[in-house]
C-alpha cells in the first residue's frame, strides 16, 4: 500500500516509472487504484505511472478510459496505447471517432491529440483512411485554425518532414513558404488520389 502521504508517493512511482523500475506488483497496485480513483488530478498521474512503466498486460485498464467523458484523461490513454505502447493498428476506429470529434471534447483536444497520434502512427505504418481524413482535416476550411493546423503538422510527421518536428510555425507560414502544399501534394500521393 502506499504510505500516507499519497502524493509523494505517486511522484516517486511515476519517475521510476520512466526509469522502468517498477515491478510488475508494483504496477498491477498502480492499476489497481486508476481503476477505483474517483480524483481526476491523481487518476491522471496514476494513468501516466501506468503508461510510463507498464505495457500492454494494461491495454483493458487504458483502453477503459478511452470514452471516460474527461478529455485530459482519454487524450492521455490515447497517447500510451498508440505512443507508447505502439498498439496504433488496434486503435484505428478510434482514432477515426475522435478525429471526427466527440460530444463530451468541448475544446477539442482529444480530436487534436488523435489527429497528432494519427500522424505518429502514419510515421510507422500505413492506414490509407487515417491519411485521408488528415488530408480532408487540412483542407477543410470550415475548421478551425488549430485543427487545420494540427492536421497539416500530423502530415508532416507521417512524411517525415524535419519542420513538422516544430510547433512553432503558423499554418500562415507555412502556406507562404509552400510547404502546406507540398505536403499535401506528397500525401495525396501516397494516397493514390
Amino acid at each position: 500500500m502506499c504510505p500516507d502521504n499519497v502524493p509523494e508517493a505517486d511522484g516517486e512511482r511515476l519517475r521510476r516509472a520512466k526509469e522502468r523500475t517498477l515491478t510488475r506488483a508494483e504496477l498491477d497496485e498502480v492499476a489497481a487504484q486508476l481503476s477505483a480513483e474517483q480524483s481526476p488530478t491523481r487518476r491522471y498521474k496514476l494513468l501516466l505511472t501506468l503508461g510510463r512503466g507498464g505495457d500492454a498486460h494494461y491495454r483493458d485498464v487504458v483502453d477503459a478510459l478511452l470514452r471516460a467523458n474527461d478529455p485530459e484523461i482519454s487524450r492521455l490513454a490515447l497517447d500510451i496505447l498508440i505512443r507508447y505502447w505502439r498498439l496504433g493498428p488496434d486503435y484505428i476506429e478510434t482514432l477515426l471517432s475522435f478525429m471526427a470529434g466527440v460530444p463530451w471534447d468541448n475544446f477539442g483536444s482529444v480530436r487534436s491529440a488523435a489527429i497528432g497520434n494519427a500522424g505518429a502512427f502514419l510515421a510507422e505504418q500505413t492506414d490509407p483512411r487515417l491519411l485521408a481524413r488528415l488530408i480532408e482535416l487540412s483542407t477543410d476550411r470550415s475548421a478551425p485554425d488549430e485543427e487545420r493546423a494540427a492536421a497539416i503538422f500530423a502530415l508532416g510527421k507521417s512524411l517525415h518532414d524535419p519542420w513538422a518536428m516544430h510547433s512553432g510555425f503558423s499554418t500562415d507560414i507555412l502556406a507562404e513558404t509552400g510547404l502546406v502544399d507540398s505536403v499535401l501534394a506528397r500525401a495525396r500521393s501516397s494516397l493514390g488520389t
